[in-house]
């Protein structure tokens, strides 16, 4: 079980994990949508969050991701988007921990 001694050797923090999620944190999203191809490359790509806007109500994380494909770049702006705290699934300082996360969802590990 190759993959599964790699998840267990990431899955160690090396710094206190976050309660919330903060600014430059890296995440893994699930939008509340319709939108299946929205909802797939969130759920297999790790955004990182840029900024965090308290003034507004719903949807006050900004989230990056670096590679959006061209038939999602309507739904982003410059590969930015919005997410509430509801829709961020996972969040860590180590986004190896969240590939990781990523690879062992996908082989249902």
């Amino acid at each position: 079980m190759k993959h599964l001694k790699t998840f267990e050797n990431n899955n160690t923090f090396k710094e206190k994990p976050p309660l919330q999620p903060e600014v430059n944190n890296y995440v893994i999203c699930k939008e509340i949508t319709h939108d299946k191809n929205v909802n797939h490359f969130l759920n297999n790509n790790v955004g990182q969050i840029s900024e965090i806007d308290s003034a507004r109500q719903l949807n006050n994380y900004l989230i990056f991701w670096e590679n959006v494909p061209e038939e999602l770049d309507c739904k982003f702006i410059d590969n930015k988007r919005f997410m509430s705290r509801d829709e961020i699934i996972y969040f860590s300082y180590d986004k190896e921990f969240l590939e990781t996360m990523i690879s062992s969802n996908k082989y249902n590990l």
